[in-house]
């Protein structure tokens, strides 16, 4: 008989002793030599277009390093059809601009001093109401990212249906949610000439990676990303 080494045994969960001692590290314990520390203005609007930003007393509040809006951010994507920073804000919490000083109190205190005017627009809060052609547009190829649904397919649904006894059709929904997680989110980078670490609350570093090399405009292979510990993990 087959004698194994792990299988069927209980194995002790490697990452327990350091978690429940206090002594687990998780992205917001990264402490870096002259580390900055950033800050993001949200939207209050659900849809609206950004017409102006004045940053003027924000940068020149003592200890603040840089405020970046969407008039003057990289142009890269961190995603189909959304760019580091928009000049349209399409949900209420939306990116608008960004702040990094010497302390996180500096970098809040920047924040309430930028003064944004904005043109609201229409918008809907349904999301069957927001396929609808007649729906007020958050892009300019509709209110789907990319311009069309991310459809996944296995197997046939016309064969399903010509073998199956009876067919029942119906509409499900679910509420917006959210995991509610120890740890909040967080991340740290440092750049060594052309190489950029990360260190991330993720399970998707390589995701992760691929993202900042095209919203960046960096190689692949000169940035390198860390999953820390992290508080909690639901999928959100």
């Amino acid at each position: 008989m087959t004698t194994f080494k792990t299988i069927g045994k209980s194995e002790p969960r490697r990452d327990l002793p350091e978690k429940l001692t206090g002594e687990a590290k998780y992205v917001a314990d990264v402490q870096l030599p002259g580390m900055l520390f950033g800050k993001i203005l949200r939207s209050p609007h659900p849809h609206a277009r950004i017409l102006s930003i004045n940053v003027d007393a924000a940068r020149n509040l003592p200890g603040v390093r840089a405020v970046v809006t969407p008039f003057d951010a990289p142009k890269g994507q961190v995603a189909p059809d959304m760019p580091i920073l928009d000049t349209e804000a399409r949900y209420v919490g939306d990116e608008v601009a960004a702040v990094a000083a010497d302390d996180e109190d500096l970098a809040e205190a920047a924040l309430s001093l930028i003064e944004v005017k904005y043109e609201q627009l229409p918008f809907v809060t349904d999301a069957v109401e927001a396929i609808k052609p007649d729906a007020p547009q958050t892009r300019p190829g509709g209110n789907l990212v990319g311009g069309k649904p991310l459809t996944l397919t296995r197997g046939s649904v016309e064969e399903g249906f010509a073998q199956a006894d009876r067919i029942f059709e119906e509409t499900y929904s679910t509420p917006a949610h959210a995991g509610a997680a120890l740890e909040p989110r967080a991340a740290v980078a440092s750049w060594d000439g052309d190489n950029l670490t990360v260190w991330k609350s993720t399970r998707g570093v390589h995701a992760d990676q691929l993202a900042l090399s095209l919203a960046l405009y960096v190689p692949r292979g000169n940035i390198r990303v860390m999953g820390q510990n992290m508080g909690a993990g639901y999928g959100t």
